[in-house]
């Protein structure tokens, strides 16, 4: 028979082990929710720094040098051949502003026209006769204003028919940033890991590692083309020339 003091000494034994128990989920819940409410947290304050980097991007981007250097002069957006061949020639437009668009053909200047309000100059076939295979750079400015930035494009052949299945080429690898000088550089208006790809696997075709400028080194003489997105412009490739094309 148990004594009343028995009792009591096993209600006590009792409650000290659920005591005991208690201490030890606790103590097992702060192991797992302390690094977690930490983790939260840290992701928390990175996300509000991101949010604020990016609201300032936009503004911190128009303000800085490297877009006032980019933006040197009017722009060509496009130049796409057609049948013929024909060449469609569209240019980034100011509102109101006279543009004028220049001509030259394997280096050589051949004449100067304005496009139409919409910023499209159409270059009939008359023009390209006789010329398959010369490389046509096409520049941009205003009246009284220097030359833009070159757009290069290779005349095609008079059978051309535009393929609108066009494979796509070699996307470029990543690289280190180091060049020669000897390399041509492939400037994109974006920050966004754009979509360009050059047409012969046989270049060396790398991305910086900020991914903002893409170079290619050509192996031999021949033509290279470049692509971003749904434009592409081609040049004709030869030992000890380097060239800047600018998108």
């Amino acid at each position: 028979m148990m004594t009343r003091s028995g009792t009591a000494l096993q209600i006590a034994g009792d409650r000290g082990s659920v005591l005991v128990e208690v201490l030890a989920a606790m103590v097992l819940l702060t192991v797992l929710i302390v690094p977690l409410a930490t983790g939260m947290t840290s992701a928390a304050n990175g996300a509000g720094r991101v949010r604020d980097q990016a609201g300032g991007l936009a503004d911190g981007t128009a303000e800085s040098a490297t877009v006032a250097g980019w933006d040197w002069g009017l722009s060509v957006s496009s130049l796409q051949w057609e049948s013929g061949p024909a060449a469609r020639i569209k240019v980034d437009k100011p509102g109101g502003a006279e543009t004028i668009v220049g001509l030259w053909l394997d280096g050589w200047f051949r004449g100067e026209s304005t496009p139409g309000v919409d910023g499209v100059l159409e270059v009939p076939v008359t023009i390209w006769s006789g010329l398959a295979g010369c490389e046509v750079t096409v520049r941009v400015r205003e009246p009284e204003s220097d030359w833009g930035p070159p757009w290069r494009s290779m005349v095609p052949a008079e059978d051309y028919e535009p393929d609108p299945t066009r494979v796509a080429g070699q996307d470029p690898v990543a690289g280190d940033g180091a060049m020669t000088g000897t390399e041509t550089v492939v400037h994109v208006p974006g920050l966004a890991n754009p979509i360009v790809q050059v047409s012969d696997t046989g270049f060396v075709f790398e991305v910086d590692p900020l991914g903002l400028l893409f170079y290619l080194l050509p192996p031999s003489a021949g033509v290279c083309c470049v692509g971003l997105v749904d434009v592409a412009q081609s040049w004709r490739t030869e030992e000890g020339r380097a060239l800047d094309l600018y998108f």
